[in-house]
């Protein structure tokens, strides 16, 4: 599952549908907006990504409900910010709103793991590295690794990276994390890859 993308929907499939892969924008047709308000803020510049951590519980719970509880795998979960390449390094690599953004989806995952027993079994973060997207080639940083264009492609960690990297340490060092709001606890049936 996709789950960088949720929004509204407008009209949803008939739950008869054979699911195999999903990404959220395919699930039904959607808006970020509804009776004019807006699903959560729009991330960097993006005219299709928006911040909405429940989301990613909310449609858990339907999918849960509506096609008999199947395994899923979260392949893509990130947020991204605009590529400004007059911003000085040392604010580049301090992407807080993505850390903030995997860390609120992790926690809502969690609850839908723990609270919901949701069946997932695997979360990716969406992205290593920053990369060329489709849609806006070079234009956004969706890396948790910031990949320095000008100088031979270096690679340099963010402060998401450092973040995931702490939590995923945290995770396979310890059986027992105590769970809170900003130190996200893992499920012993999730898989952070």
């Amino acid at each position: 599952m996709n789950a960088s993308c949720i929004s509204f929907p407008l009209a949803l499939k008939d739950p008869a549908y054979k699911l195999t892969l999903l990404t959220i924008s395919s699930l039904s047709p959607n808006s970020a907006e509804c009776n004019g308000t807006q699903i959560g803020p729009k991330a960097g510049d993006s005219d299709w990504l928006y911040i909405y951590p429940a989301g990613i519980k909310k449609l858990l719970n339907y999918i849960k409900k509506n096609y008999k509880s199947p395994l899923m795998v979260i392949t893509e979960n990130g947020s991204c910010e605009s590529n400004n390449a007059s911003l000085p390094l040392i604010e580049a690599l301090n992407d807080t709103v993505r850390r903030d953004y995997i860390s609120d989806h992790l926690c809502c995952l969690h609850e839908a793991i723990s609270e919901d027993d949701v069946n997932v079994t695997g979360y990716i973060a969406w992205a290593l590295t920053d990369n060329l997207e489709w849609q806006n080639g070079y234009s956004v940083r969706f890396g948790l690794n910031y990949i320095d264009y000008e100088h031979n492609l270096q690679r340099i960690p963010k402060l998401s990276a450092l973040w995931f990297k702490n939590f995923i340490s945290r995770k396979t060092n310890q059986s027992s994390i105590p769970f809170t709001g900003e130190d996200v606890a893992s499920s012993p049936h999730l898989a952070i890859m």
